[in-house]
Formats: structure tokens, sequence, C-alpha cells
């Protein structure tokens, strides 16, 4: 069943979701085609483009530093989310999580869906980091959720786009212009 079809699901049918744990490897290929309309949806700066390092992500995966929370409805995957687990960079003693991305498609974001993979993932997390961390962009923010689940807002984030920083600025000779 393709996501087009799940678009026009009333309420009461799109209550039969199923939030669980699977591998990165076993889930990327259909992640990745979700991603597209992630990024389209959140993307920071479109004009750098779309291109994930997918061998990074499933990299992760043989360390046991990552965990992936999925929504199923039917066997369809409808959203998913993915903890990145690492050192913290102010101590290298302490591990914590990067909740990297939530995405759930568009049909499926009423109810608390959000909040079970959220909490799903917390579960998975207990005793192996001392804490998570999440970001709230601009675009589709989830200050709401997040604090409804305890967290705690610490920082803001900023972003400048520095012009020469790209390869492109190189001639067609590689060379510097």
């Amino acid at each position: 069943m393709g996501l087009l079809k799940l678009q026009k699901l009333s309420d009461h049918e799109r209550q039969g979701c199923n939030v669980q744990i699977e591998a990165i490897s076993s889930v990327a290929e259909e992640i990745a085609s979700l991603s597209v309309r992630n990024y389209a949806e959140t993307g920071i700066d479109p004009s750098h483009g779309y291109n994930p390092n997918w061998s990074q992500y499933l990299s992760y995966e043989l360390t046991d530093s990552c965990v992936v929370v999925t929504l199923r409805y039917k066997g369809t995957l409808v959203g998913y989310c993915i903890y990145l687990i690492g050192p913290f960079k102010h101590n290298k003693e302490i591990l914590y999580a990067d909740l990297d991305v939530i995405w759930i498609s568009p049909a499926f974001r009423s109810g608390f869906n959000a909040m079970k993979m959220i909490k799903l993932g917390e579960k998975q997390l207990e005793g192996r980091v001392s804490f998570v961390m999440a970001t709230s962009s601009n675009k589709h923010p989830i200050d709401t959720l997040l604090i409804r689940l305890h967290y705690q807002e610490i920082e803001v984030l900023y972003w400048k786009v520095l012009e020469n920083g790209s390869q492109e600025s190189t001639s067609s000779s590689g060379q510097s212009g």
C-alpha cells in the first residue's frame, strides 16, 4: 500500500499504526525514499541539495550507536526517527543521543504517534546514554512536543552560509579563480 493511498484514510482508519525498533540496515531504502519528502519540508537550505551519506548511517549500526524507531501502517513505513549515539563533545566519558531526525507522513501526524516514537526511542536508550538532545527547526517546530516530553530548551542554533566554502568556487581547470 503506497503513501498516496494512505493520505485518504479517516481518523479511525489511521489508529492501527505500529511503533517499533528496527535495524537501520533493514529499513534504509524505505527511509531513503521518505527522507526526500522530509528534506523538502524541513531542509535548512535547499540550495545545498540533498545527498545524505547512507554509508555513515549504516556504520552507526556496526558500533551499536544508532536507534531507529519506525511507524508502520499495515506494513507500510509512514514515519521514522533516528537517534545517533556518541561521546559528548565536552566530556568524552559521557555518552549522549542526538535525535537526528523525526518525520511522519502528514496523514499520520494527528494523535500521539510522534510522542510514542520518541518515548520508545528513549526507552531503548535508557541505561546507555546520559541525555538526549533534540533539535526543533524553524520550518516545522516540534517545541510543544518536546516540552510535553520534559525536554528543556538549552540553546539556540544559528546558521551562516559561507559563500566561498564550496568546491564550486574553483574554475573548470581545477585552479582557484
